[in-house]
């Protein structure tokens, strides 16, 4: 599922970094971006987390940028209705307030 910008869940960034942890994927940003599922949410609804991959540069979909669709599309057909794994490097978030991890 594609997350839309403007309509899209309200966004709780993770307060620390904490032990790995398990979380259902709510939907795709981009190909290197996407939203996880917090209590209370389902896909893009309720609350969620916004996770900013570490090692991953892809182009933003909300950009012209060539093949910004193919990277979207490419991790959304890897990241289809998973539960990842979330571990985390020295910083947990960046500087747009995104959660980092790998």
């Amino acid at each position: 599922m594609r997350c839309t910008h403007h309509a899209g869940p309200s966004l709780v960034v993770a307060e620390v970094c904490d032990l790995p942890r398990e979380r259902d994927v709510g939907c795709v940003v981009d190909g290197d971006t996407f939203d996880i599922v917090l209590a209370g949410g389902s896909d893009c609804g309720g609350s969620a987390e916004r996770i900013r991959m570490l090692g991953i540069d892809a182009p933003e979909t909300s950009s012209d940028d060539c093949y910004a669709d193919t990277a979207w599309a490419a991790l959304e057909e890897l990241l289809d209705e998973r539960e990842v794994e979330l571990t985390f490097d020295v910083d947990c978030t960046g500087v747009y307030g995104r959660t980092l991890a790998y």
